[in-house]
């Protein structure tokens, strides 16, 4: 069995490196950005403890997956904070590490006093919205829906989110 462990990149940034690949290729990679914008933005998120922040899946202490709790997403939608990014490893795909990562946000995001969380999402919204999202309104992009995570976050707290 799998030791799972969601980490904050800001606590070990030696996970930097890895989270910045993945969001690149996966999210970031086009004619008009490179990754020295990439790694500016990311560099926000070392703060320890608030938005902007990213979260590292570990599975027996190797990172897996990442996702990114920003204060603005990354069209014109007014809503705030953003859930970004999520991204898991193909082999480590269908085994918790992306509910974890959300969760982990969520409660985060709840410990800073948010009520909801926001994302943009495009052909993988049912992912979402099977895990309790709510279409609230199209996006400026094409093809995207803002959705809203509102309500009660689910609780899971923060240094009591290992599963073995």
């Amino acid at each position: 069995m799998y030791r799972k462990l969601i980490v904050s990149l800001a606590e070990y940034p030696q996970y930097f490196d890895d989270v910045m690949g993945w969001c690149y290729r996966e999210f970031w990679q086009g004619p008009k950005t490179d990754d020295f914008e990439l790694n500016e933005f990311l560099k926000g998120h070392l703060d320890k403890n608030k938005i902007p922040c990213s979260l590292v899946a570990l599975c027996d202490g190797r990172p897996v997956g990442s996702v990114h709790l920003v204060e603005k997403g990354y069209d014109t939608n007014p809503f705030s904070p953003c859930l970004t990014g999520l991204y898991v490893l193909p082999g480590f795909r269908n085994l918790g590490f992306g509910t974890m990562l959300i969760e982990n946000a969520l409660e985060r995001a709840r410990a800073s006093g948010f009520p909801s969380v926001y994302l943009a999402a495009d052909e993988n919204i049912n992912y979402y919205t099977s895990r309790g999202w709510t279409v609230i309104a199209p996006s400026d992009s094409p093809d995207h829906y803002i959705l809203a995570k509102r309500k009660r976050i689910p609780f899971f707290p923060i240094g009591a989110n290992t599963l073995h």
